[in-house]
């Protein structure tokens, strides 16, 4: 399967990639993406989960943007 990338989205170059980091951290990585209309609430139900994610224990990263 091939992956094409647009103007928006490209892969960085890296060298440090999910599988070196998942048993140092001894968690599984995950990607949750909310998409919908402008003012749904994504970056509010976003920042909830994230919080209950962390009062779990769990290390998080929140990426929130508008285009």
């Amino acid at each position: 399967m091939e992956t094409s990338y647009n103007d928006t989205v490209v892969p960085a170059a890296t060298k440090i990639v999910g599988s070196n980091l998942a048993p140092m951290k001894q968690q599984r990585p995950l990607v949750v993406w909310f998409t919908g209309m402008s003012g749904a609430g994504k970056s509010t139900l976003a920042s909830l989960l994230e919080e209950e994610l962390r009062a779990r224990g769990l290390r998080t990263f929140l990426l929130v943007t508008s285009r």
